[in-house]
């Protein structure tokens, strides 16, 4: 490839337009199915030829001798994406300093003037010894070093010198650093090789660990070619294959990111996972996006990659003295095969290949190393991946292997980071065989964060964190008696994905098969398919529905049945939501999932139960709190009256002093007809706008107040609405503005203040403050495809109210489009629950007509439903910004 680029190179004087020309023969090349190697090679070919011409026409008038022109970096090792800088250095001898300054001018102005992007210095030996001694960064591009043009003496006594400062005890501490500043890398661009948006070069598994991997294996072995490697010992010969496939693969990508953009571009975009998976020839599936093809190679891939160089890193790093010392402590010997010491547990070489044929003493393994919180050994782990398709299924079928599955999954303790384990060698999968294809498997939208076996596994871990807690839901976690049925149902809970079906229906089907398999009875069956089949039940009614509604409450008590499977639907929702992303599980989530958690455990269980008793001792021990703070600062009847009405859910699960604020300022609103309080939550780095005005002040309050937010271009993430006494309206939204991240100064709170003020009271509108708007209508950066607009109406939920929900794509200001649709239609906003997936809104609406009835004619609801769709389609592509509507289940 390269060597066929070389003859069609033009002789000089090479301009940008010839350099162009050759690129794009590169390019060219990628399109016809070069490999990644290929092209990198032949770009830094390419370099290297125009370099050495310019090298030989600079230093024709000088001396010989003296001075030599180095590669550096990812151009020394000859690979060189498209448009990466290109790391020169210019060594010399310290007579030829001068010589060496007159030939670097004359190369780099060249360069430069091809419009190469150069990285360079001009050093004698010394100075990189100095350097190197100094600056991680220098001292890993100088591992690296290629000589180009020049003395080769020189070159040669450099790396001679250099190769010596590297060695010895300088080993470890490079191998230190370098580990150091690549966890560093990882909190920029990513702790985890899932990211939606990954960096090819620089995540998490990506090809900076690749290069990591090699400059380990120079420091600490002299070499970083895998054969050598493999050759050696040190890399296993099946690990060297997946880190060759793995780089061709990345290298392709990052080779496609750079032509198409024409400039250095190393995050792999949703619009760029769109094209490249089209461009690739990934086909839509009914069950799988071409895209979610795509991307599962991509995150296997990044998966491999990290585990291994995990495991060779660990090889290569000198362990510390306390390491060294407590290894010499004797060792445990358990169950004749394993070998316990003070940091990990392995199996001696004499016993592995009786150990590798037997299922439950591997499954034995995790559960001693889970027992005794141990590392199990890298090199045992590594074997383990590689024998693990041999091992017979039947060894994995018995009555002993099975009561270890359940062991590990009941704890106490580590089963997520037992069953993280068992997933990286392979094993999980063996145990539950629909495990294996959702290895990688990504979902495209922005709402989950992870890929589907990293959200169940997190999701499992978010389970035992929710133990280590002194709230409800610990208490909860801890009154549940079969640990294993409720992680595993949280493992399985989102298998089924990937599939033609509804996930949760294929999932009730895998349930059922592991529940067979581990030889679950009949109750035992019926509530884990349960939990699997409805683990979107408990959120999809707190969320969207009003707990406070009987009937609400016995609907759903009715599909749970028993107490039992209402504390794990709890635990597992919980947890499932808090897996998605980081503050994903807000307060207010929390809270509404626990209103409806103790409504429903008082259905199931009677009125002597404790869950009446917990939410009145709530309501209770709040109340009291409450008229202690506020007894010197406001009558106590007015108080009295206005706690009496208050809502149960507030009452019972704000914080004492939320609700004292807030009477605070209903007690100084007086005649003023409204006030606005604002917020900043530095955690969530959000900010709250609360509004207190009385109900007939103006029609539309949530909708005008919507559209002031949209106006002034903050995101709004929830919102709720709350009735008090006197026709007291407290209406509260948590909004998220973008251009402040750090916090909105004084003066933007204040001006949205003012602003609803003003719209309230009829001083201004929203239309001009829309008008004035310089976003009104952008897109949230998400996803290149949004999931159909859907709007129902339900009549059957509650008795007083019709329920309208809207799933639609999010766009600033939607929500103020969404409830001025309602108001235009003659309708009430009685409450809402407003919430925001990253790029999805799930709005629900409770509203009655203008005589305070439900909307009971069927014609009237479908008007509703198709007028508010019109008007939520109308603005989604009439801002300019509107994405084609993902219609997964119609693909062919």
């Amino acid at each position: 490839m390269s060597q066929t680029i070389a003859k069609a190179m033009p002789a000089l004087p090479w301009t940008r337009e010839t350099l162009e020309a050759s690129r794009k023969e590169i390019a060219a090349a990628h399109r016809e199915g070069a490999t990644g190697l290929e092209i990198v090679r032949a770009l830094a070919d390419l370099a290297d030829t125009i370099l050495l011409a310019l090298y030989e026409e600079a230093s024709a008038t000088q001396s010989a001798g003296g001075v030599c022109l180095v590669a550096l970096g990812g151009y020394g090792r000859r690979e060189l994406a498209p448009y990466s800088d290109i790391d020169l250095m210019f060594l010399y001898s310290p007579e030829c300093a001068v010589k060496a300054k007159a030939v670097s001018t004359l190369v780099l102005h060249a360069l430069w003037d091809l419009g190469f992007q150069v990285g360079h210095s001009l050093r004698s030996i010394d100075d990189c010894l100095s350097m190197s001694k100094a600056d991680l960064i220098v001292r890993t591009s100088l591992m690296e070093a290629r000589w180009l043009a020049g003395e080769r003496d020189l070159f040669t006594a450099f790396t001679t010198a250099f190769r010596k400062q590297l060695s010895g005890k300088a080993v470890q501490q490079f191998l230190t650093e370098k580990l150091e500043e690549r966890r560093q890398e990882y909190g920029r661009f990513g702790a985890t090789n899932f990211l939606l948006e990954p960096n090819v070069k620089k995540s998490q598994g990506g090809l900076r660990d690749l290069h990591f991997l090699q400059w380990v294996g120079l420091a600490r072995y002299g070499t970083s070619s895998y054969p050598d490697l493999v050759r050696t010992g040190k890399l296993a010969s099946g690990d060297a294959l997946a880190l060759e496939e793995a780089q061709e693969f990345l290298r392709r990508v990052r080779n496609e990111l750079h032509f198409h953009a024409g400039r250095a571009q190393d995050i792999l975009t949703f619009d760029e996972q769109l094209r490249i998976a089209g461009l690739w020839g990934f086909v839509n599936a009914p069950h799988l996006l071409s895209v979610e093809q795509f991307m599962q190679q991509y995150y296997r891939n990044s998966t491999r990659v990290s585990d291994i160089i995990g495991q060779f890193v660990a090889a290569a790093t000198v362990r510390s003295f306390w390491q060294r010392l407590s290894a010499r402590w004797p060792a445990r010997h358990i169950e004749r095969v394993f070998v316990l010491t003070r940091d990990e547990i392995t199996v001696p070489a004499a016993h592995r290949s009786e150990f590798m044929a037997d299922g439950p003493r591997i499954l034995r393994l995790f559960q001693l190393a889970q027992l005794y919180a141990l590392s199990i050994s890298q090199d045992l782990l590594q074997e383990l991946t590689h024998r693990m398709p041999a091992i017979p299924d039947a060894s994995f079928l018995t009555e002993e292997a099975t009561q270890r599955v359940l062991a590990i999954l009941a704890g106490p303790g580590r089963v997520a980071e037992t069953l993280r384990l068992m997933h990286r060698v392979r094993l999980l999968e063996r145990l539950i065989p629909a495990f294996g294809p959702v290895r990688g498997l990504m979902q495209f939208n922005a709402y989950h964060k992870y890929t589907v076996d990293h959200h169940s596994l997190l999701a499992v871990g978010q389970a035992e964190q929710i133990g280590a807690g002194q709230d409800l839901l610990a208490q909860v976690y801890h009154e549940i008696k079969r640990k294993d049925l409720l992680h595993l149902a949280i493992l399985l809970h989102d298998v089924g994905k990937g599939q033609i079906e509804d996930h949760s229906l294929v999932g009730e089907g895998i349930a059922r098969a592991a529940a067979e398999r581990l030889g679950f009875g009949e109750h035992e069956t019926r509530l884990l398919t349960f939990l699997v089949r409805y683990h979107l039940l408990m959120s999809n009614i707190a969320f969207r529905r009003d707990p406070s509604d009987a009937k609400v409450v016995l609907g759903f008590a009715r599909q749970v049945g028993t107490v039992e499977a209402l504390k794990m639907l709890y635990v597992l929702t919980a947890a499932d939501i808090s897996a998605v992303g980081p503050d994903v599980l807000t307060r207010w989530k929390e809270t509404l999932l626990s209103e409806l958690y103790l409504k429903t455990l008082q259905e199931l269980s009677g009125e002597e139960e404790s869950a009446a008793t917990t939410i009145k001792s709530l309501k209770d021990t709040n109340r009291a709190a409450v008229l202690q703070k506020v007894d010197a600062e406001l009558p106590s009847d007015w108080t009295r009256r206005q706690l009496d009405a208050w809502p149960e859910r507030l009452l019972a699960f704000s914080s004492a002093d939320r609700i004292a604020e807030h009477l605070r300022w209903v007690w100084r609103l007086g005649k003023t007809p409204v006030l606005v309080d604002a917020q900043y939550d530095s955690v969530l780095s959000t900010t709250e706008y609360t509004v207190y005005t009385r109900d007939d002040l103006t029609p539309g309050i949530f909708s005008k107040i919507a559209g002031v937010l949209a106006a002034k271009g903050v995101q709004i993430l929830d919102a709720q609405i709350a009735t008090l006494a006197d026709g007291i309206v407290v209406d509260t939204f948590r909004v998220l503005d973008a251009d402040n991240p750090g916090g909105p100064p004084l003066h933007r709170l204040a001006d949205i203040r003012e602003a609803i003020a003003l719209v309230l009271t009829g001083r201004a509108t929203v239309e001009s403050l829309l008008h004035q708007a310089t976003r009104f209508g952008a897109m949230r950066q998400g996803v290149p495809l949004r999931e159909p607009t859907v709007v129902q109406v339900d009549n059957e939920t509650s008795d007083r109210y019709t329920i309208i929900d809207v799933f639609a794509d999010d766009r600033q200001g939607l929500l103020y489009v969404i409830t001025r649709a309602i108001f235009d239609l003659g309708l009430s906003v009685h409450a809402a629950r407003i919430s925001t997936k990253l790029d999805q809104i799930v709005d629900v609406f409770y509203v009655t007509d203008q005589a305070g009835d439900k909307v009971d004619d069927a014609g009237r609801c479908q008007i509703i439903s198709e007028t508010v769709t019109a008007r939520i389609e109308d603005y989604l592509g009439g801002t300019g910004t509107g994405r084609p509507i993902l219609q997964r289940a119609r693909l062919q």
